[in-house]
């Protein structure tokens, strides 16, 4: 039994940008919707920091910062993306 599928560029591409999407969207609205005094602490993400320091705190500066790291973190897994594919399969996202 061989793996064939993952050598086909479409599917190739398709479980790259899914990989990316994964750890870039972990869900704020199920975490902000169980989230509590009790256990902020531990369920605190990325989206739910921003959320918090911004809205809440009113410290909109840092709110924007965070959030644009955020975006070209994204924008870098993005390319890493294309560049891996196109290693591994001869065509890239693009």
């Amino acid at each position: 039994f061989r793996i064939e599928f993952l050598k086909r560029p479409d599917v190739w591409r398709k479980v790259c940008s899914r990989i990316v999407g994964f750890f870039m969207s972990a869900g704020f609205d199920q975490v902000y919707n169980f989230t509590n005094a009790a256990v902020n602490s531990q369920i605190d993400i990325l989206d739910t920091y921003i959320n918090r320091i911004g809205i809440e705190n009113g410290q909109y500066s840092l709110a924007t910062a965070v959030s644009l790291l955020k975006g070209v973190i994204g924008g870098i897994l993005v390319f890493a993306t294309h560049i891996v594919s196109r290693k591994a399969t001869g065509k890239g996202v693009w």
